[in-house]
């Protein structure tokens, strides 16, 4: 038993899956604390900014997260040497950025027309593209930890980021600055971790020459224009557009207040989905292995009413001790929330049931996975067409997800038969 258990922690894969588990329920449950004492400290108006900042932050990422998972995926597959063929892409993607610098110079340019499209404050909005670059540069790099394998590495740094994410929340806990300043040491925070990034790369890397010019980065341009590319990439695109649009429109077009109870409502929708988080990755593994479809067809079901148990569960337990867990973990001034609860549990079970069914039609390679991005015009619509009310805005998530997840439910039996 022992000799077994020691022969399978050998495995990479067992080792890195262990690690990044691990690590991801770390982050997240960080992540929770980290908003809980933003919503404390900073109230309803501050948290709102906040949150929105991350939004607009999360859409503007999405094209480069799914160029990661491609990256990741390359050079995993790439037996002979991967560090040869993961050099080749940190050499293309330097050279890329200097081709894009005097871009990014222009960029500079649109940042002071970003408060008025967004509503944010005017240094929030100096810190939004910017952090958006960091965030680009960044995931590329954490993309090619993944791809070599190095996945302690990867936990390690990612934990990390979270620790001093959580650590800027006591900026304005010892009365040194409020959300302003909480930003720009997260932002500062981002560049150190960055550069240690890139130091134990160049670090691993340098061993391994590879010409200047690579006929990989051709192949990889190939890929991009690829159908399996576009489909993933709308389908990222559109879930993501779906997590974060709502909080940027409320942003917009409501009084900060509101934005911050919205906010409190939206993280409390979607908990579930931040729990199971680690459990999709792997799933999405699980599914994209080739047969045994009947066993993860199951698996995909079993999953689906477990979810609808812990909804029932999440809308009892809202319902009946909701102002406990609001001034417990945002405080009294987001007491608001409580008349919103239950609603919260119907859309986040909702939302989580359209994260796996997705996650499944990805794996599967499926034109299925487009159902979201093809309904989703109709929720962008309804945003701007319903009378301007926090409660409005709620009943159109949860009718919009309820909508889509029949949908991939539907589409899920018809290619099961």
């Amino acid at each position: 038993m022992r000799h077994q258990i020691k022969l399978y922690w050998s495995n990479k894969y067992i080792q890195g899956g262990f690690f990044l588990i691990i690590s991801s329920f770390i982050a997240n449950a960080l992540n929770y604390i980290f908003n809980f004492f933003a919503a404390r400290v900073l109230g309803p108006s501050g948290y709102g900014e906040l949150v929105a900042f991350y939004a607009y932050i999360a859409l503007f990422s999405v094209p480069m997260t799914v160029l990661s998972n491609i990256i990741i995926q390359r050079i995993s597959s790439h037996t002979e040497n991967p560090f040869i063929y993961a050099k080749s892409f940190t050499t293309q993607f330097k050279q890329i950025m200097r081709n894009f610098f005097p871009y990014i110079i222009l960029s500079i340019f649109i940042i002071p027309f970003v408060s008025r499209v967004t509503n944010l404050s005017p240094i929030v909005s100096y810190l939004l593209v910017p952090t958006i670059l960091l965030g680009i540069i960044g995931s590329f790099y954490s993309s090619i930890f993944q791809g070599l394998k190095l996945f302690f590495l990867f936990s390690l740094i990612g934990v990390a980021g979270v620790i001093l994410k959580l650590v800027s929340i006591f900026i304005p806990v010892f009365n040194f600055g409020a959300l302003n300043e909480v930003l720009i040491f997260q932002f500062f925070a981002s560049i150190f971790l960055l550069v240690i990034s890139i130091l134990i790369l160049s670090k691993l890397l340098n061993s391994h020459r590879v010409g200047e010019s690579s006929p990989l980065f051709i192949k990889f341009k190939r890929l991009m224009i690829s159908r399996q590319f576009i489909i993933t990439l709308l389908s990222v695109l559109s879930f993501t557009i779906l997590s974060n649009v709502d909080i940027m429109f409320v942003k917009k077009f409501f009084a900060p207040g509101e934005t911050g109870i919205y906010s409190s409502w939206s993280l409390f929708a979607k908990i579930i989905l931040y729990v199971v988080g680690p459990i999709t990755q792997i799933s999405f593994v699980f599914f994209a292995s080739n047969g045994k479809k009947q066993l993860q067809d199951q698996v995909l079901l079993l999953s689906l009413a477990v979810l609808t148990l812990v909804g029932i569960i999440g809308y009892i337990g809202y319902t009946s001790v909701g102002s406990i867990l609001i001034s417990l973990l945002f405080g009294t001034k987001f007491l608001k929330v409580i008349h919103y609860l239950g609603l919260a549990s119907i859309f986040g079970t909702f939302y989580t049931a359209i994260s796996f069914l997705n996650t499944y039609f990805l794996a599967k390679k499926s034109r299925y996975a487009l159902i979201l991005a093809i309904l989703l015009p109709l929720y962008l619509i309804s945003l701007f067409i319903i009378p301007k009310s926090l409660l409005n805005i709620m009943w159109t998530n949860i009718i919009f997800a309820g909508i889509v997840a029949i949908s991939y439910l539907g589409a899920f039996l018809v290619s099961s038969r």
